[in-house]
């Protein structure tokens, strides 16, 4: 008979199904994460029952996690609900403005995260993207899009091995526009957006029971 794969997270830094988990976690699948409007990280979470979304100021999503959240003012201080890109914090005004691409899933993490993830998160919870890693196996894919508002979209994404067994690459990238659709009184419109990003993965094992996941990123929005 026809089954549902088994949903995997990594809330405990390895790979477990949610049902090992001692704890809340809620996984939205790489699916969710293409058909999200504009690709942003904070539009992709409005579909988590456990988030609320508000946009408070312009370009500065409020995300607030079973009613724990922040006002993030400044760069230098600390968020509540804080966002991992793998195993790395997002720091700066907005990280839930990141734009997803060429993402495998994303896990939310309900409530303190701080044993496993540090200062981040500390009451109200945490927020991990998870990338496609780079395997043995070549491949790759081109997607366009376009829409409303003159909005165009491509991402791309190709893996090939190096050395067989020991050595994989993953290349991937991004480039998103919409023009504004605000009225100016000074003429043109207002919130239009660009984005474009890249970023280049490499694993490496050097042993059997060693992997070593290295990843350079770039990303930058008008």
């Amino acid at each position: 008979e026809p089954s549902l794969p088994p949903a995997v997270a990594t809330a405990q830094l390895r790979e477990q199904q949610l049902p090992d988990i001692p704890g809340s976690v809620e996984v939205l699948p790489k699916e969710q994460a293409a058909n999200s409007q504009d690709g942003a990280l904070s539009l992709l979470l409005r579909q988590s029952s456990a988030i609320t979304v508000s946009e408070w100021l312009p370009f500065a999503p409020e995300i607030v996690l079973r009613g724990a959240s922040e006002m993030k003012l400044n760069s230098s201080s600390s968020a509540v609900v804080s966002v991992f890109w793998e195993d790395v914090p997002l720091e700066g005004m907005n990280p839930f403005s990141t734009m997803l691409y060429d993402v495998k899933r994303v896990e939310v993490l309900k409530g303190p995260q701080s044993t496993l993830f540090g200062g981040g998160g500390v009451s109200g919870g945490a927020v991990r993207v998870v990338t496609e890693k780079p395997a043995d196996k070549a491949g790759g894919y081109l997607l366009f899009g376009g829409g409303d508002f003159h909005s165009r979209e491509v991402q791309s994404a190709v893996g090939f091995p190096v050395v067989k067994n020991r050595m994989n690459v993953r290349l991937a990238g991004m480039y998103a526009a919409r023009e504004g659709y605000i009225t100016n009184s000074s003429g043109g419109f207002l919130n239009g957006k660009k984005s474009m990003g890249g970023r280049v993965s490499a694993g490496i094992q050097p042993a059997w029971n060693l992997r070593l996941n290295l990843t350079a990123s770039w990303q930058k929005e008008d």
